[in-house]
């Protein structure tokens, strides 16, 4: 009884072949053993459980062996090698630093390293847990760790490897030891079961594997605590009772039911799973795990990357073939949401269920998707049942009518024999220009030509004109002469012939008779009837283009001389937008002064046109002028505030 040692113990490795998951670094090791380019100072980092402190020990022993293989393995019979096995060598010093992290430690270790070994090449220091050591110490340590004597080699240990001073670490090289794979576990808990005559099955090692999160030590400390339960009989039923880890198989028959949208089974096992004292949340991220082993099982390149026994890795790939992506995404989705709100919410189980019936929903969803007819586009109408030339507006763009796009303009028109028989009628590419904002609001407002109906008389009065294929006119020309033969053939098939209006400016109302003969009165009639009849961009233009001339009278015969002198009137424009709104009515405005002005010669247009960058002038309302009035004239705003005038 008193003989008896643990497994991780008892099966330490001894050699560097025989350090499990490590291989990248007992390699280096060996390559500088056989160079004899030994540093002063190493630095071992990792996890738990994976091999630091023997990874040391092995170290230590294989510089200190007399006659080390070719492999650069210690031999284990020389008297070096014999009094390490047997724990009374004075060539190697081990420390923990967690009990000895004093910097008076420290002092009493760096004045051992004075004396040389007796009967060993080397005098190795490990210090585990050196993280733990205080500031203090590690400074005393510093300078004994950059230039210790040749006999003298530090080895540290550690698995919190950011809590080490960056002075430490610049003097040490430095080796990360990494979690053991799933499989070498297996492996060597394998070796240890049939070294102990254990009879075991392979997804019950797999198991243990899996739990020990890549720590060999806790592998084996598990592997111990069920052998004495079971009585050296290993099953996998047994072991994931006793480690409360889920079985697999679970996994696979819930993601079978619920995909085909059925959660009875799911939620009888959650019911037995939560009897059995198992935490729904085990369920949860088991079910996520194994949804995201099916997505990496359906590329061939990923299947390496599930952590997991052949058996199983079978299962997933044919679960693969049979789920589709989208689902898994949507159930991982899920699934990652319940975790999250798992801690907070008062009915964990509720969440749980719920899941598990949304995941179901969604595969019923996707079934009738499946299992749905495609739907047949609908046919498209016969040429003789709808005429080409419907929903054409008969409003035809004003003079000026823009648009930033290139169009190309085609249909189909009857010709004048048959008017049944449509003839593709081509015309040549137009560039048109941007329109303007009243130009795009009238164009837009107009009804379009209702559908024609079949057998309507055709008259001949309108013939249309040819339109050559290379006419060399474009733009505003061009678009009417289209639109004028495409409503002469659209009357014609109509029995309809209707004369297309010439576009023209506002019909200006007279003004009051006070106004006539005064320039300034009949334009604030203008900007007046503008306001009435909301067209807000003329009306600014007029606004902020008041003519300053004073009124004047009809003239006499006595001035008639001064009469015959023309008036101008200035108009300042800052876009291309008013330019075109104004070249559209300014004739119609002309008219209008003319007719109720009394001016002895018609007036003249002085029209200017600033560039974009030049900077216009803002047009004020009345209470902005009130306010700028009083901001910057002093006798106004003095004037204003005795006589307490003011401006809503």
């Amino acid at each position: 009884m008193q003989d008896y040692q643990v497994s991780a113990r008892k099966y330490r490795p001894p050699r560097f072949e025989e350090l499990v998951g490590q291989d990248h670094i007992t390699t280096t090791l060996r390559n500088a053993i056989a160079k004899g380019q030994l540093a002063q100072a190493y630095l071992f980092c990792g996890p738990r459980g994976v091999g630091k402190t023997s990874c040391a020990r092995i170290l230590a022993k294989t510089i200190n062996c007399s006659f080390r293989d070719s492999h650069q393995e210690a031999c284990g019979e020389c008297p070096s090698c014999q009094s390490f096995d047997q724990g009374r060598s004075l060539a190697i010093h081990e420390l923990d630093a967690a009990s000895n992290n004093s910097v008076d430690d420290i002092r009493s270790l760096v004045e051992q390293v004075r004396y040389p070994p007796q009967g060993s090449d080397y005098k190795v220091y490990i210090i585990d847990e050196v993280h733990m050591l205080s500031t203090a110490a590690f400074n005393a340590l510093l300078k004994t760790l950059e230039e210790p004597p040749t006999y003298a080699k530090f080895i540290l240990a550690t698995t919190e490897k950011h809590k080490i001073l960056p002075t430490i670490l610049s003097r040490c090289q430095v080796f990360d030891f990494k979690r053991i794979r799933l499989q070498d576990i297996a492996e060597r808990l394998a070796l240890v079961c049939r070294s102990e005559e254990i009879v075991y099955e392979n997804d019950a090692l797999l198991t243990i594997a899996s739990r020990s999160d890549g720590a060999l030590r806790d592998a084996l400390t598990m592997l111990d605590q069920l052998a004495g339960f079971s009585g050296g009989n290993l099953t996998n039923s047994l072991v994931c009772d006793q480690l409360g880890v889920l079985d697999k198989a679970l996994f696979v028959e819930c993601t079978k039911t619920m995909f085909a949208g059925d959660p009875t089974h799911t939620l009888q096992a959650l019911d037995s799973m939560v009897a059995r004292g198992y935490d729904s949340i085990l369920w949860v991220i088991g079910m996520a795990s194994h949804f995201r082993n099916i997505l990496m099982a359906k590329t061939p390149g990923t299947t390496e990357l599930i952590d997991s026994g052949q058996e199983y890795r079978q299962q997933l790939i044919i679960q693969s073939q049979e789920t589709s992506t989208d689902m898994l995404l949507a159930g991982l989705h899920l699934l990652n949401q319940v975790e999250l709100q798992y801690r907070q919410s008062r009915q964990p189980r509720l969440l749980v269920e719920t899941a598990v019936m949304k995941i179901c929903y969604l595969a019923q969803r996707g079934q009738k998707n499946i299992n749905l007819e495609p739907i047949q586009a609908p046919k498209p109408p016969a040429e003789s049942e709808t005429h080409p030339l419907q929903g054409i507006t008969t409003r035809l763009p004003v003079a000026d009518f823009r648009t930033p796009a290139q169009v190309k303009i085609q249909a189909k028109v009857p010709s004048e024999s048959n008017p049944n028989n449509f003839q593709e009628l081509r015309v040549q590419e137009l560039r048109v220009q941007e329109s303007s904002e009243r130009a795009l609001k009238d164009f837009s407002d107009q009804k379009s030509i209702p559908e024609t109906q079949g057998g309507g008389s055709h008259q001949k009065e309108h013939s249309p004109k040819p339109i050559s294929s290379n006419a060399q006119n474009t733009g505003t020309a061009t678009t009417v002469d289209f639109l004028k033969t495409l409503r002469g053939h659209l009357g014609k098939t109509q029995g309809n012939i209707k004369t297309i209006p010439k576009e023209s400016s506002h019909q200006w109302s007279p003004p009051p008779t006070t106004s006539c003969q005064n320039l300034q009165k009949l334009w604030q009639h203008l900007v007046q009837e503008c306001r009435d009849h909301n067209l807000g961009g003329l009306e600014g233009i007029l606004s902020r283009n008041m003519p300053l001339e004073e009124n004047r009278d009809r003239p006499s015969e006595s001035n008639s001389k001064a009469s015959n002198e023309p008036l101008f009137l200035s108009v300042i424009l800052y876009s291309d937008t008013e330019k075109s709104l104004f070249d559209g009515e300014k004739q119609g405005i002309l008219d209008f002064l003319v007719e109720f002005g009394g001016f002895g010669t018609r007036p003249q247009w002085a029209i200017q046109q600033q560039e974009n960058n030049t900077q216009r002038e803002k047009f004020l309302t009345e209470p902005e002028r009130f306010n700028r009035l009083n901001a910057e004239n002093e006798d106004f705003k003095d004037l204003s505030t005795r006589l307490k005038l003011f401006l809503n």
